[in-house]
């Protein structure tokens, strides 16, 4: 299998670099994402930020079952393991913009991430309290959900906290 599509230079930025891999990846058939899984573990012992990766990553959501339990394996101890019922899933929100550049309203937001967890399907999920792609400098809040057979964590990025929900 060959991912050099075109060259890629040696001085590019690590985000860049996993970027570039997991796209190329997906570009691959049948998608695997053997490397990029490999290349977050190996960055993660040398001390990269998971949070970090895991947002770049999650750029992607076409994760098999295995890699999505290694995504979650991989991921810091949770702070709490909650009941997926909707004030739980609020409180794992601490703020979200009224800007127009969020991806919905919090009300919104909170029945999907409940819909999800209750429905038993595999993926993963992003949610930005304030994309603002014009302005850089615009704080956005950014929240990441992991589904598995298995596992169910939320993850907010900025705060770097991982809440894990039981699957009753």
């Amino acid at each position: 299998m060959i991912y050099n599509y075109y060259p890629v230079s040696l001085d590019m930025p690590l985000k860049d670099f996993l970027a570039r891999v997991l796209w190329t990846e997906e570009l691959s058939l049948p998608i695997q994402h053997s490397l990029s899984i490999d290349l977050l573990e190996k960055f993660q012992i040398a001390g990269c930020d998971y949070y970090a990766l895991l947002a770049i990553a999650s750029s992607v959501n076409s994760f098999s079952e295995k890699e999505l339990e290694t995504l979650i394996s991989l991921s810091p101890k949770s702070i709490a393991h909650l009941t997926a019922s909707q004030k739980n899933i609020r409180e794992c929100i601490p703020r979200w913009t009224s800007s127009r550049y969020h991806t919905a309203p919090i009300a919104k937001i909170v029945e999907e991430i409940h819909k999800l967890l209750t429905e038993n399907e595999s993926g993963v999920t992003v949610f930005n309290s304030n994309l603002n792609l014009r302005n850089k400098q615009a704080v956005n809040d950014q929240y990441i959900l992991l589904i598995s057979k298995e596992h169910r964590i939320f993850l907010d990025i900025n705060r770097k906290t991982t809440t894990s929900f039981n699957m009753d």
